[in-house]
């Protein structure tokens, strides 16, 4: 028997705004020619510029609830225009990746490799935020906030009953991206912790071309469909075809390979968490200063509570960031190069400066 395919590729092109939206922006569009009033003007009455104007009437953007009414009250509709907003909703997803979103619900198992960006099942909020922040062209206010909630429902799948097996490969320019801080860096690892899910990290030295081709994730269905998805700036291609979720299959197996174990992964990003913090630790005068400042080194420690303090406060402890070492700069030349000195020798040292002082 034959197997046949029914999920087609879909591209950018053919994926439709949702058709509420298409016939609402078209009304808007006859109410407005009949009443003969351009889209200028409409849009200087409603304080909307005339290019969002024109996205509503041609259905790509959402026809808001504020411009239906005034544009009810403008065209004189008697409430047809108005009536629209009961039927129109956003969507959750783009267009072009809603049925991927619906196929992952589903999934018992999941296999997804990223080149440049932290999985969607893997991110924080504030690392979603700033993704759906800097889209180009722009996101609306109102968008932002309904694709970050959407994409943190989605994370519910991590810990869904009966579990799904998740495999996630990051390579390391997606973990070293603009938007990755140290929250998400431990999120990471939490989230690797989860009995039903492994991370692996594949580093610079270890990656070769093919896996610089871009993401991909494979997945499988309670009715153990197997599906391939890759996705770039300009086509999104889901699909059942067998010659296509096996290249993926070989292609991903190749890259697990190339990657470094779950275990090796995770001391590779508690490194990266270690590197962020000594990047970002706080400069101040050491004790071996002179008062006019003349004669000073500045060194750098993140303090914080040991878990050794009790909630009153009455014994507590502060333990460094980076208690191995103490670095040390020139105060005059903050750029300088940086010393670091083992945190015993720099007490011993600063014990005998001291004394000659």
């Amino acid at each position: 028997m034959v197997y046949q395919s029914e999920v087609r590729p879909v591209s950018v092109q053919e994926s439709q705004p949702p058709g509420t939206w298409r016939y609402c922006g078209n009304q808007l569009l006859r109410w407005r020619t009949q009443s003969g009033i351009s889209r200028e003007e409409l849009a200087a009455a409603t304080n909307y510029s005339s290019a969002t104007i024109k996205s509503m009437e041609q259905g790509v953007r959402m026809p808001t609830p504020r411009l239906l009414d005034q544009a009810d009250d403008l065209f004189k509709a008697n409430g047809k225009l108005s009536a629209a907003k009961d039927y129109l909703r956003r969507e959750k997803f783009p267009a072009r990746a809603q049925d991927f979103m619906a196929r992952e619900r589903e999934a018992i198992s999941l296999w997804s490799y990223e080149v440049a960006l932290i999985p969607g099942l893997l991110q924080t909020e504030t690392y979603a935020r700033a993704l759906m922040g800097n889209r180009c062209p722009p996101l609306d206010d109102e968008t932002v906030e309904e694709r970050v909630t959407a994409r943190l429902e989605r994370q519910s799948l991590l810990t869904r009953k009966p579990l799904a097996a998740l495999n996630f490969v990051l390579y390391e320019a997606a973990l070293r991206g603009p938007h990755v801080d140290k929250e998400q860096l431990l999120h990471i690892l939490e989230q690797g912790k989860l009995g039903n899910l492994t991370v692996q990290a594949l580093t610079f030295d270890r990656a070769n071309s093919s896996a610089l081709s871009g993401p991909m994730v494979l997945l499988e269905t309670r009715d153990h469909e197997r599906l391939a998805f890759s996705e770039g700036q300009s086509i999104s291609q889901l699909t059942d075809d067998p010659g296509v979720v096996s290249s993926h299959t070989e292609r991903l197996s190749m890259i697990r390979a190339l990657a470094l174990s779950p275990d090796e992964s995770a001391r590779f990003i508690e490194r990266m968490v270690e590197e962020l913090m000594t990047e970002r630790l706080t400069w101040f005068k050491s004790s071996y200063s002179d008062d006019e400042g003349s004669n000073c080194v500045e060194v750098a420690l993140a303090w914080h509570k040991s878990t050794y303090s009790d909630r009153e406060d009455a014994s507590c402890v502060e333990v460094a960031a980076c208690p191995a070492a103490v670095h040390v700069r020139d105060s005059k030349v903050t750029d300088s190069p940086e010393l670091a000195v083992a945190a015993p020798a720099w007490s011993a040292f600063v014990s005998y400066a001291s004394r000659r002082a």
